[in-house]
C-alpha cells in the first residue's frame, strides 16, 4: 500500500513537471533556422536615380492593429486589410527611397498570416527589403490578459525598405531586461539594430532602423549606449542615417529617459527635429499615441558633418493604422554625389 502511494504522488509531481517542460519546448520552437532570421530580400523593380535629396519615413506600424495593439482582444481580419490598404495609400503619396518598420508581422496568426512585410514591400514596388525578426514563438504571453490570445503562431519583427542597392546587412540584437526571469525574457521581444550598406550613386551610406526597450530604464539606457557606439564607428567617415522607435521622449524634455541623452552626444549627430523646431510645433510632432498624442518617441537621426534635413512632419494621414504615427523627412547631401 505505501509503495502505491508513493507511486501515486511521485506521478502527480513529475506529470506536471513534464507536462510543462513539453510545453515549453513546443511555445519557443522556432519556425526559422538561424541564418533565416536575418534576411534580404530582392524584388524585380528598378532602382531610383541617385539624388542629393534622400526621403526618408520611419513607422511603428503595429502589426497593422491600430489602437488595439497592446489590447488582449480578438480582431476581425478586416480591421487589417483596411489598415493595409490605408498604408499603401499614405506611404505611396510620399514616395520614400528609404523606410524603417518596426513591429512588422511577416506571417503571424494575430494578424491573419499575411507576410505584411512583402505586401508592403511590393506594393510600394522596392526593389531592397531587408527583414529581421525578433518573434519566433507559438506562445506570446502580451499584451497581458485572457490566455487564449497568447497562442498562435508569432513570427514579427523589423524591416528597411531600399529603392537603392544594397551592398551590405547585419543585425545586432541588443540586451534584455536583466531584472526579468528567464522565462519572461525567453517569450519577450528582441529588440534590434538593423544596419544596411547602401549605395546611391558612388557614395556608401549607413543605415540603420532601431526598436529600444520600451518598460525597463536601465536597459534601454544600456541599448542607447551601444547604439551610439555602432553610429559612432561611421560617422566620421560616411553619411549615417538613424531611425525608429526609440521608446524615449527627446533629451531636452524635461525628466526625460537617458537613453536620448546618451544618443544625441554621439558625435556629429543631429535630429531632424531640432528643439527650437520642437518647442515651436510640439503639438504636431508627438509620434504616441495616435488616438491622443502625449510624446514624441520616434526619430530619424543623421550626422550633420555629411548630412542636413530640410524638412520634417508628422504624417497625420496615417490616421490610425497603428497606435503610433510615422515620421517624414527630406535630408540632402551636403557634397555633391558624383
Amino acid at each position: 500500500m505505501r509503495k502505491y502511494v508513493w507511486v501515486s504522488l511521485t506521478l502527480l509531481l513529475v506529470i506536471p513537471v513534464i507536462l510543462f517542460f513539453l510545453f515549453f519546448i513546443w511555445a519557443k520552437q522556432e519556425s526559422l533556422k538561424p541564418d533565416e532570421k536575418f534576411s534580404l530580400y530582392h524584388y524585380e523593380f528598378p532602382y531610383n536615380v541617385p539624388s542629393d535629396t534622400l526621403r526618408i519615413l520611419t513607422f511603428n506600424i503595429g502589426y497593422l492593429s491600430g489602437m488595439t495593439n497592446n489590447l488582449p482582444q480578438a480582431r476581425e481580419r478586416k480591421l487589417f486589410n483596411q489598415n493595409l490598404e490605408n498604408s499603401i495609400s499614405v506611404l505611396r503619396a510620399l514616395s520614400p527611397d528609404l523606410i524603417g518598420l518596426q513591429e512588422i508581422d511577416f506571417r503571424s496568426n494575430r494578424s491573419f498570416f499575411v507576410d505584411q512585410a512583402k505586401e508592403l514591400a511590393t506594393s510600394l514596388e522596392f526593389p531592397e527589403m531587408y527583414r529581421s525578426v525578433n518573434w519566433d514563438v507559438h506562445f506570446l504571453p502580451y499584451p497581458y490578459g485572457p490566455p487564449q490570445y497568447y497562442f498562435g503562431k508569432t513570427l514579427s519583427g523589423q524591416t528597411i525598405f531600399s529603392k537603392f542597392p544594397v551592398t551590405d546587412s547585419e543585425t545586432r540584437v541588443l540586451s534584455k531586461p536583466a531584472s526579468e526571469s528567464a522565462f519572461y525574457n525567453t517569450f519577450y521581444i528582441d529588440r534590434l539594430v538593423q544596419i544596411l550598406d547602401v549605395k546611391i550613386g558612388s557614395r556608401d551610406v549607413k543605415v540603420m532602423n532601431v526598436h529600444l526597450e520600451a518598460f525597463d530604464e536601465p536597459t534601454r539606457v544600456e541599448q542607447a549606449y551601444v547604439v551610439k557606439e555602432i553610429f559612432e564607428s561611421w560617422s566620421d567617415l560616411m553619411p549615417v542615417i538613424l531611425m525608429g522607435d526609440f521608446n524615449s521622449a527627446p533629451e531636452f524634455e524635461l525628466n526625460e529617459s537617458e537613453a536620448m541623452k546618451v544618443i544625441m552626444t554621439s558625435n556629429h549627430i543631429a535630429s531632424c527635429v531640432s528643439q527650437n523646431y520642437y518647442d515651436g510645433n510640439k503639438r504636431e510632432l508627438l509620434t504616441f499615441s495616435t488616438g491622443a498624442p502625449e510624446i514624441m518617441i520616434d526619430y530619424v537621426l543623421f550626422n550633420d558633418n555629411f548630412l542636413d534635413c530640410v524638412e520634417v512632419k508628422r504624417i497625420d494621414e496615417a490616421g490610425e493604422i497603428s497606435d503610433h504615427f510615422p515620421i517624414f523627412c527630406k535630408v540632402v547631401f551636403t557634397e555633391e554625389i558624383e
